[in-house]
């Protein structure tokens, strides 16, 4: 496709990019924005646990932005709420796990942040949340997906 595109435009300078980075572009140069953009990789929270738990846990987030993440200016917040469309962005800062992300995060590049939460009372299906704040807007608030999935809480 790149050399026949080549080959009927001779005058354009055609670069064939990964997807990803057509996203970007594409973006840019339709007056969207590159800041505030993560993508979710892994976790370690439980998804079968008991309610009124600490639970220690990791979330691994890459930086899908343009900027980087300044050390200690950025956070994940995690959200476990009997509401399955509750995000952290929308729970009340008290309802909320935050861990501060420690290390400068470049783009392109993933980060293991650790948080500690405490499981809500109550046995059942609940929705989890997480996402990424800097400053003081979570990414959502810019029109990121934060990530989303439920844990099944048993009593004690």
């Amino acid at each position: 496709m790149l050399e026949g595109a080549r080959a009927a435009h001779p005058e354009r300078d055609y670069t064939a990019v990964d997807p990803y980075t057509f996203g970007f572009l594409f973006r840019q140069a339709h007056g969207g924005s590159n800041t505030r953009r993560a993508s979710f990789v892994d976790d370690t929270i439980p998804r079968v646990a008991t309610a009124d738990d600490a639970v220690q846990a990791s979330v691994r987030v890459r930086n899908d932005g343009w900027e980087t993440w300044g050390a200690g200016s950025c956070r994940i917040g995690v959200e476990v709420s009997v509401d399955p469309e509750a995000t952290p962005a929308k729970a009340a800062p008290e309802a909320r796990a935050e861990a501060v992300i420690a290390a400068p995060v470049p783009p392109g590049e993933a980060v293991d942040v650790p948080v500690s939460l405490t499981l809500p009372a109550g046995s059942g299906t609940f929705g989890l949340a997480y996402d990424v704040a800097c400053g003081d807007a979570y990414f959502e608030d810019a029109l990121a997906i934060p990530y989303r999935d439920t844990i099944v809480l048993g009593s004690k």
